[in-house]
Parts: C-alpha cells; sequence; structure tokens
C-alpha cells in the first residue's frame, strides 16, 4: 500500500495579539523619550500601514503632543508610533536613522558594511529589522546638526558603494534609483513644519503584524533596554570632526549653478484687463484649516456645482515655489480650468491649428 508524505500542520500568522508586551516600566518610557523623542509631534500607524499625524481636533490646527502613555503603549504594542527626525527650534535631531527596505538579504549586508565602517571611526550603531529590510541606527549623545548628519551619513554610503534611494529622476529617460534612505531628510524645517518621521523601534509593524527587534540582543524588553543603555552615543564634537570637508553629492544638493530653476506659476490664462494673474490665493476666500503642506479653501468650482458646503475642497500648495499648486479633492475633481473659469478666467479657446504639423 502506497503511502503518502505527511503533511505539517496548516499554523496561522501570529496575530498582533500575541505581539504585544507587558511589563513596560517607567524607566523603559524615559530611557525611549531620551533617545528616540526629539519633538513632541508624531504619527500614529494606520491598519492599513499608512501613518496619519494626530491632531486634536478636524480642524487640524494643533497638534498632540506626545505623552509618556503614548510611548508606553507604542512599546506594550498597543499603537504603533513613527518619530520625526528633527526639531525646528534647533535644527538638530537625537538620532540617525538609514532605512534599507529594498531586497532583505542585499539590503541586510550594506548596514553591515555601514555599522562596520562607523565603528572603525568610533561611532557606534546597532541594526534594527524592519518589514522589508532593517535600519541601522546611530544615537546622539547631545542633539546632533542635521545637515552634518546628512552629510556624513550620505559620504559613509558613497564611499562603500551603497546604493542610495533618489527620489527624482536625473533627467529624461532615467528612471528614479532605489537604495537606502537617510533620515533626517531635510537640511533643517520651518516652523510648524515636520520633515518626515520613522517608525519607531519595539513597536507592532501594523501591516505585518510583527515586532522587530535590534540584532545584537535577545528579543526581550529588558535585554533591548540595556543594549540601548550601554551603546555609546555620537557626540557633536565628533560628528563635526568626520564632517569636515565634505560635500553634499550633486543628486542630494546641487550646486547652485547647477539648481534647476523653480517651477513656473501654474497659472496660463491672461486676466480680463490684460495683467498676468500671479496667485490662486488672491481669488479665493478665507483658508479654512492647514494641514501638512496644504492649506484648504472652499473650491469655488463646487459651489456653482452646489457642492463644498464645508468649504475646504480645495487645498492649495504653501511650500515656498509651489505656491500655486492647487487641486480639488472632491470625487470627482474640478480641473484646473473649471476652477478659474469659476472665478471669472475662463481659458483661451483652443486653436486646433496650433498643433497641427505643418
Amino acid at each position: 500500500m502506497a503511502t503518502t508524505a505527511s503533511i505539517p500542520a496548516w499554523k496561522p500568522t501570529p496575530s498582533i495579539e500575541s505581539e504585544k508586551l507587558t511589563g513596560v516600566t517607567d524607566q523603559m518610557v524615559a530611557d525611549f523619550e531620551r533617545l528616540f523623542v526629539n519633538r513632541r509631534a508624531f504619527m500614529r500607524q494606520k491598519p492599513d500601514g499608512y501613518y496619519a499625524l494626530q491632531y486634536t481636533d478636524r480642524t487640524k490646527t494643533k497638534t498632540v503632543d506626545l505623552q509618556p502613555f503614548h510611548v508606553k503603549r507604542h512599546i506594550q504594542g498597543d499603537i504603533t508610533l513613527s518619530l520625526y527626525a528633527i526639531n525646528p527650534a534647533n535644527q538638530c535631531c537625537k538620532w540617525i536613522a538609514i532605512d534599507a527596505d529594498y531586497d532583505r538579504d542585499q539590503a541586510f549586508k550594506n548596514l553591515t558594511r555601514m555599522k562596520s565602517d562607523l565603528e572603525n571611526e568610533g561611532v557606534h550603531a546597532l541594526i534594527e529589522h524592519s518589514r522589508r529590510g532593517a535600519h541601522l541606527w546611530i544615537f546622539g549623545a547631545e542633539p546632533l546638526p542635521a545637515r552634518e548628519c546628512r552629510l556624513y551619513a550620505y559620504n559613509l554610503a558613497i564611499s562603500l558603494g551603497v546604493p542610495v534611494k533618489i527620489y527624482k529622476a536625473l533627467g529624461p529617460g532615467e528612471p528614479e534609483k532605489d537604495g537606502i534612505e537617510i533620515f533626517p531628510r531635510q537640511n533643517g524645517i520651518e516652523p510648524g513644519r515636520f520633515g518626515n518621521g520613522v517608525r519607531a523601534p519595539f513597536g507592532i509593524q501594523l501591516k505585518s503584524g510583527k515586532r522587530y527587534w535590534f540584532n545584537e540582543a535577545a528579543p526581550n524588553l529588558e535585554a533591548q533596554f540595556e543594549l540601548l543603555r550601554r551603546t555609546p552615543k555620537l557626540t557633536k564634537e565628533r560628528l563635526m570632526i568626520l564632517s569636515r570637508g565634505l560635500t553634499m553629492p550633486d543628486f542630494v544638493e546641487p550646486p547652485p549653478e547647477e539648481r534647476p530653476a523653480p517651477p513656473p506659476n501654474y497659472i496660463y490664462h491672461p486676466s480680463p484687463t490684460g495683467e498676468r494673474r500671479k496667485w490662486i490665493r488672491d481669488f479665493i476666500g478665507t483658508k479654512k484649516f492647514t494641514s501638512g503642506s496644504n492649506d484648504f479653501f472652499q473650491c469655488p468650482s463646487c459651489v456653482l456645482k452646489g457642492h463644498d458646503h464645508h468649504g475646504d475642497n480645495l487645498a492649495v500648495c504653501n511650500l515656498k515655489d509651489k505656491e500655486n499648486y492647487f487641486k480639488c479633492w472632491r470625487n470627482p475633481g474640478c480641473a484646473t480650468d473649471e476652477v478659474w473659469a469659476a472665478l471669472g478666467f475662463p481659458p483661451p479657446p483652443y486653436d486646433r491649428n496650433k498643433y497641427r504639423r505643418q
């Protein structure tokens, strides 16, 4: 009688509940805040994996301040926090995080090489596993200038041949390049801005339902926090010495003479008086609220269609050199020409001969 190979019993994917922990002490919370929390604004991960900045109410005018009970719930696994790198009050950060979320094996090898080279220069770092790769963390003994942090990290990666992610295409036909991401992502940020954040260690990644640990200690809270306490920290004086004489790579910060011109105003139609109008804000009403890099107004085109009773469909970018970029967020949204037409500036008539092949 023929026998069949035994089929292993099916095991369900561990649930988030099984990853939750107890026994988080006040000392752990204090150590976490001392090492990772650089400003009180924070993001919280949603079940779909995306992160949302936390506001006190729906007007989104004031952010929630991170408190010790938030940190405790994060470590326990009840919520998952993402923390911002730069404090706009001093343009400094408490840590440098290098995120390698491409090919898992290659990413871990690249971060291991960077860690080894850092230790040769007297800089200690820790590697934390992540859903798609790993994170390398360098902790500051004091607030570290964001620009020098980026300057040192980028030059280290390039000297070792580690691929660096390029967010914009270098030219026509050239694709974006995948590689490591370095946090902080900016040299500095303006008051009221937030920059970019990183998922804080010890929290459960809601998209995978798993908790990821630093790989140099046992996977429990006591051993992990003891590792963090005994890891030497980078001083500002040492960072300034290491970054002295270095220049930012051109693909990150082009030389002044090579920087592209700012985009033209997002306006094409002449006004009835023949003057070239400049700002969409000159023709719309009062701002309802601000969210991130957008200010929200009532959409004039939606009003003509009987919509936007709350007065917040039109998002207008508030970033420098992009003040005229706007979008109607109603579904389906109003076209750009519809918004301008509602303000009294209809588009010029279409000239069918203008694009005809000669």
